[in-house]
């Protein structure tokens, strides 16, 4: 009986030890448990009061910044209430007067830059298209004179500055020039906005030939140049039309500016000096701020130079040499204007000018008349968006237009006329066919190509100065410029404007249809 018992209080033991472990693990279980939940509420807690504190932040700043826009609402009632309580003048009183400072701090800048009566140089089309700038901000205090041929020279003139070795006053030698050569009637010798001088001598004794011949020399740098006898002059004429204010007046300075730099790139002859005029309108009131300009005195208009031709080269032989040269002449000069980039919409005989070399068939051409309206660097806005047009098609534009003129004014060319061009013509038809093959990247020439009409009136701008135009605009101004002047220069059975779109399996461009067209009557 005993170990029976022993055995039975063993077991009962064991049972008591089992069933503590049992609650021991429970209760650690438990209590992780709890701990777990105590981190996880801590958690939530931390949270909570984050997001509470984010919260705060955001209504205290959403608050201020109220607050701010209540008090700025609050001023600008009080200065409206202050406006409207008679302070309207002293408030534009305060504006005048920071424009006015601003205006003087540019002038003085530029007064120190170009110091009176001394020569200064200005590179590039970018430096000289700042002229009319230069002009209008120190228009009260100076005039400035130019010259250009390898480079733009000036000088800007005060009323201490003299020219020569006689010491003449430089603002009454300019006062005397533009008395003596702008403002003409009608004459012979003018043309809707100027007036010519073929041959002015700069050998005489009076005011004007010494004021030109002191002006001239003030404005050479190079040693080599020898001064002419004679000159030609272009000065504006009086402009009955004009009423508007000469201080205002912007587009006579942006001719000068690329008249300037057409003559030192040599698109257009040397510009021995040009000075300013005053032209006069209605009243006698000056109207206009412009330029005259005095170049050498043996170019001849080329229209001229072509009717005199048969005359100017009367064998056979001689005709065909003179010919054969202006033909290249006109091909290498067109050339050069799209080797600068230059689009010249108003492109035409009566704006080239040629001179013969002495009593040879062998001839120069150049331009003239680089006003802001028909005249643009094709590419001046490319660096901001990126749509650069070849040179190809600045060379396609310039001669097409050419073309479409020498047909609108003489028809069916004449012999020599058609002789002269119809190499011109070739290799602009070439060069649009090489460009259609090619592809014409996102140039002014890829505008055109998708025309596959000519365009109507109601889609086309109005004249604008294409050194102003904004850069998006800038190639839909110049191609409504391009047909405005290929249709007033134009005859409709060349340029055939209602024509329909080109039946299919054609090339529907509008273009290509002209070109084909005009090649074809140079042929």
């Amino acid at each position: 009986m005993l170990p029976s018992l022993h055995r039975l209080r063993l077991d009962d033991v064991e049972d008591d030890t089992e069933a503590m472990t049992k609650k021991m693990k429970r209760e650690a279980e438990a209590a992780e448990k709890a701990e777990a939940e105590r981190v996880a509420k801590a958690e939530r807690n931390a949270k909570a009061l984050a997001k509470r504190n984010k919260e705060r932040r955001e209504r205290i700043i959403a608050e201020k910044r109220a607050e701010a826009e209540e008090l700025a609402r609050q001023r600008a009632e009080e200065m409206v209430k202050a406006l409207n309580k008679n302070r309207l003048d002293e408030f534009v009183s305060q504006v005048r007067q920071v424009a006015e400072e601003e205006k003087r701090r540019k002038r003085n800048v530029i007064l120190d830059d170009f110091a009176a009566g001394k020569v200064f140089t200005l590179d590039g089309l970018t430096e000289r298209l700042r002229l009319p700038s230069l002009i209008e901000e120190t228009f009260d205090v100076s005039k400035w004179v130019f010259s250009a041929e390898t480079s733009v020279t000036g000088i800007r003139l005060d009323d201490s500055s003299t020219l020569g070795s006689d010491s003449i006053n430089a603002l009454s030698v300019v006062s005397v020039l533009g008395s003596r050569f702008a403002n003409k009637e009608h004459s012979g010798n003018c043309g809707s906005y100027n007036c010519f001088e073929k041959s002015v001598r700069l050998g005489g004794d009076d005011v004007v030939s010494k004021g030109l011949k002191a002006l001239i020399s003030a404005l050479q740098k190079m040693d080599s140049f020898t001064m002419p006898s004679t000159v030609s002059v272009r000065a504006p004429k009086k402009s009955y039309n004009a009423t508007y204010s000469a201080k205002d007046t912007r587009l006579g300075r942006d001719e000068l500016a690329l008249t300037l730099h057409m003559a030192a790139t040599k698109i257009g002859p040397p510009i021995l000096a040009a000075f300013p005029v005053n032209v006069f309108g209605k009243d006698n009131i000056v109207a206009i701020n412009d330029y005259a300009y005095v170049t050498e005195s043996n170019w001849t208009d080329l229209e001229r130079t072509l009717d005199r031709l048969r005359y100017t080269h009367p064998t056979p032989d001689s005709l065909d040499a003179a010919v054969n040269s202006i033909s290249k002449a006109t091909v290498a000069l067109m050339r050069l204007v799209a080797s600068n980039n230059i689009v010249l919409t108003d492109v035409k005989l009566s704006n080239m000018i040629a001179r013969r070399d002495g009593t040879s068939t062998n001839y120069e051409v150049k331009m003239i008349d680089f006003g802001a309206y028909f005249t643009a660097d094709v590419n001046m806005h490319t660096v901001q968006t990126g749509e650069v047009t070849p040179e190809a098609c600045t060379f396609f534009i310039n001669g097409l237009l050419l073309a479409n003129y020498v047909l609108t004014v003489r028809g069916t060319p004449p012999w020599d006329h058609k002789r002269v061009f119809k190499q011109l013509v070739k290799e602009v038809a070439g060069t649009w066919t090489h460009m259609q093959n090619t592809g014409m990247a996102n140039g002014f020439c890829a505008l055109l190509a998708r025309d596959e009409v000519y365009p109507g009136n109601d889609s086309l701008l109005g004249l604008a100065n294409l050194l102003m135009v904004p850069k998006d605009d800038f190639l839909t101004a110049l191609r409504s410029i391009f047909y405005r002047v290929l249709k007033n220069y134009g005859h409709n059975d060349v340029l055939r404007t209602n024509e329909s779109k080109a039946p299919e399996g054609v090339n529907p461009s509008y273009i290509n249809r002209l070109v084909d067209r005009i090649e074809a009557i140079y042929k």
